[in-house]
């Protein structure tokens, strides 16, 4: 599945919150996390679920993440930081 809510990965440290977060939800959700693939704009994910509706809220928790990653942003705008870079290079 794709998930939704727009996620922007501009620096490596929102990178490495989106997982603690993916971890997280996962084991307090039960889900099994087989894979993932965090794009700049959107993420991948290959999930089992072990419990009826347990995809929704492993996505409601995520996309609580990705909104409080969007508040820090409009806090950057309006702040008038400028100059973060679109991509971050993992390695």
């Amino acid at each position: 599945m794709a998930t939704t809510g727009n996620p922007r990965f501009l620096l490596k440290s929102i990178y490495h919150r989106y997982l603690d977060c993916l971890h997280e939800a996962t084991q307090w959700h039960d889900c099994e996390r087989h894979a993932y693939v965090l794009m700049t704009n959107h993420v991948h994910l290959l999930v089992t679920p072990r419990k009826p509706l347990a995809i929704a809220k492993l996505i409601g928790a995520l996309a609580a993440e990705v909104m409080a990653q969007a508040a820090v942003r409009v806090e950057w705008a309006a702040r008038g930081i400028a100059g973060l870079p679109s991509a971050v290079d993992l390695n």
